[in-house]
């Protein structure tokens, strides 16, 4: 790769990451503008312009890259889950916040957009959603305890389940930014655990 292609590619990803700093930092995207952006990532607008000629193409790439990561995270962690079938709910909740907590601009942007007030990005993360909550779902059918409960209900629970962790991990990023100290932490960790160990026993009533 030619050295200026590789400028070319790391400028671009200046700017997506950028984008999620602001996000991070309280700025919804709709708010953001490609000019502020350019100032923020230090080059001239018509720079950034080559890389992104609108902000619905710098919306649909930013998002696509916090969606892959996202997602790929998630199958490494569900394929743990197959693998240590032993382990407790709070260990896996444990994880789970340990991963936001090491990538919280990615997470942050996914789920402060999700109802951001910008259509495509609220339309793209929709669906995002929808594929998380059929993976999870296929997960749970592996498990033996799952085995009677109606597809219906499994995907209520898959569904619920997974609005939660989403909720639960923006206050978990909040908790960080504001430098919670460890016993708080453990006490938020302590409150999800029971709420998800409540929905595990009523839907197996």
């Amino acid at each position: 790769m030619s050295i200026r292609a590789e400028r070319k590619i790391q400028s671009r990803q200046a700017i997506i990451e950028k984008v999620l700093l602001l996000s991070y930092n309280g700025q919804p995207f709709h708010c953001m503008s490609l000019r502020e952006l350019a100032r923020e990532v230090g080059i001239v607008p018509s720079a950034l312009y080559r890389h992104f000629a609108n902000k619905d193409v710098l919306a649909q790439a930013a998002i696509d890259q916090v969606t892959v990561f996202i997602k790929s995270a998630l199958f490494q962690s569900r394929a743990r889950f197959s693998t240590h079938s032993d382990e407790t709910t709070e260990v896996r909740l444990e994880t789970l916040f340990q991963f936001v907590e090491q990538h919280s601009t990615y997470w942050h942007f996914f789920i402060s957009e999700r109802w951001g007030n910008y259509p495509i990005l609220e339309k793209m993360i929709y669906q995002d959603i929808f594929d998380l909550t059929r993976d999870l779902v296929s997960d749970l059918k592996k498990l033996e305890k799952y085995q009677n409960i109606t597809p219906d209900e499994l995907y209520m629970f898959a569904e619920l389940l997974l609005e939660m962790c989403l909720v639960w991990s923006k206050d978990w990023i909040n908790l960080c930014k504001n430098n919670t100290q460890e016993s708080d932490k453990k006490i938020f960790l302590k409150n999800c655990l029971n709420r998800v160990l409540f929905m595990q026993r009523t839907i197996y009533l």
